[in-house]
């Protein structure tokens, strides 16, 4: 079955309504997600390509893109491809070293490229999987912790063992020509729980380590037990999350540790935390998640190149996130409210509430500063997203439309300086099958 790429490879699987709903909303991030798993699971062999243009107009700035791209499958093989170019025109804002935009400036506008290809071959008990494709790990609907598709689309290959309650995920990835991260996960699936620990290393080197791409090594045994890689300190995340179904309610956390004090050191502890619940009220759904990252999480405290982020652009600061995109020293709130229709349409509501403190990625901590600071710190600045969307599909074509509106007070960190904005997206996806069997 073809599903989503974060599903089938990081986060068990599971046929509720729950995950029906997830499907579609990271239907726009994942390359899985292009083609209904209904459809593909009732043929052998197969082979088309869609094209999907689409538009939005935020806050600051207007997009217009065409996508298109195509899937073969035989058996057990998969391959998909998926190109994106994305034009963003009035831009009001200057560009700046810390604007995480990707492309090229053209007449005071910006052309971005996305790609997407991603081969995975998958039996019974085993996977294995390599291409260029985002990735995002555990139960979280809004965001993960640990690895997320903020990170955009990584160059990676890895494998899955699945057993009758075990599985295991790996995969590698060199972020930049001298940056790479390791990943890998144990998870534990039962009919109604589920229990998964994730650990990642972040390294700088000229070569890959093969300490840290040994799948089934603890990388901080590997990092302890080195005396070489232990001076590096490489960058090293643990993730533990859950999920429990009972009857119509999906309860789900996780929870991420970057550094802990296990000894009376003075230095904070840098944490995060994710909680959510989801409801099926026969044709409503309702989807509630919280979300904070204390200050100073996915920071280094020696080495810049160790910090827990995807560069836009060498020796500046600007990046990605690769875990929650709002960074450190944040929180944010969602209730997502959905109403099924006929012919595999529905209705969303959805609500969200921001808080980012002046905490920033690119300031770690230092010695002498106040290891409890105020959640979150400085100048908050809020935002308040209201969005409401219809969506509709057939068993190959899709189509979605979104008015919303966005309220920010205390904009870029400054007291009582306000912004807001209209949101609008709209999308076509036509998808062509020229072979099936």
């Amino acid at each position: 079955m073809i599903i989503v790429l974060y599903s089938i490879i990081l986060a068990p699987y599971n046929r509720s309504i729950y995950y029906e709903i997830a499907k579609r909303e990271v239907e726009s991030h994942h390359l899985y997600s292009w083609f209904y798993p209904d459809v593909m699971d009732r043929v052998d062999y197969s082979a088309g390509f869609f094209i999907e243009p689409g538009g939005s107009v935020r806050r600051d700035d207007r997009t217009f893109y065409v996508a298109a791209g195509g899937e073969v499958r035989y058996g057990n093989f998969n391959f998909l491809y998926k190109m994106k170019a994305n034009y963003i025109g009035d831009f009001r804002n200057p560009i700046s070293d810390t604007a995480n935009y990707d492309g090229h400036v053209w007449k005071g506008k910006i052309i971005e490229e996305d790609r997407y290809g991603v081969g995975i071959y998958s039996s019974k008990n085993f996977m294995v999987f390599a291409g260029l494709t985002p990735v995002h790990s555990g139960p979280l609907h809004h965001s993960s912790l640990i690895i997320s598709e903020n990170a955009r689309s990584l160059e990676l290959f890895g494998f899955g063992l699945n057993g009758l309650s075990l599985n295991f995920r790996y995969f590698f990835t060199q972020l930049e020509r001298d940056r790479f991260l390791s990943f890998h996960r144990l998870e534990l699936n039962r009919e109604w729980f589920s229990l998964a620990i994730t650990e990642t290393v972040l390294f700088e080197d000229s070569l890959p380590y093969l300490g840290y791409m040994n799948p089934f090594f603890l990388y901080y045994a590997v990092q302890w037990n080195d005396e070489w890689m232990k001076e590096k300190n490489d960058n090293i995340l643990w993730d533990a999350d859950f999920s429990i179904l009972y009857k119509n309610m999906k309860f789900y956390g996780e929870l991420l540790i970057d550094d802990i004090m296990y000894e009376p050191t003075p230095a904070p502890n840098k944490l995060g935390y994710g909680t959510g619940i989801f409801l099926n009220f026969n044709k409503l759904n309702v989807l509630c998640e919280y979300i904070m990252v204390d200050k100073w999480v996915y920071t280094h405290h020696e080495k810049r190149e160790n910090t827990y982020v995807r560069y836009v652009k060498r020796d500046t600061v600007r990046g990605w996130v690769l875990g929650d995109s709002l960074g450190p020293d944040s929180d944010h709130f969602h209730l997502d409210l959905y109403w099924d229709m006929k012919r595999k349409g529905y209705l969303a509501l959805k609500m969200g509430i921001y808080r980012k403190g002046e905490g920033s990625i690119w300031v770690p901590y230092r010695e002498g500063e106040d290891v409890n600071p105020p959640f979150p710190s400085g100048i908050v600045e809020k935002s308040f997203i209201v969005r409401a969307s219809y969506n509709i599909s057939s068993s190959y074509d899709r189509f979605g439309i979104e008015v919303g509106y966005e309220f920010i007070s205390n904009y870029a960190h400054v007291e009582n300086q306000r912004n807001s904005g209209i949101i609008f997206n709209v999308y076509f996806h036509k998808y062509l099958r020229v072979l099936s069997g």
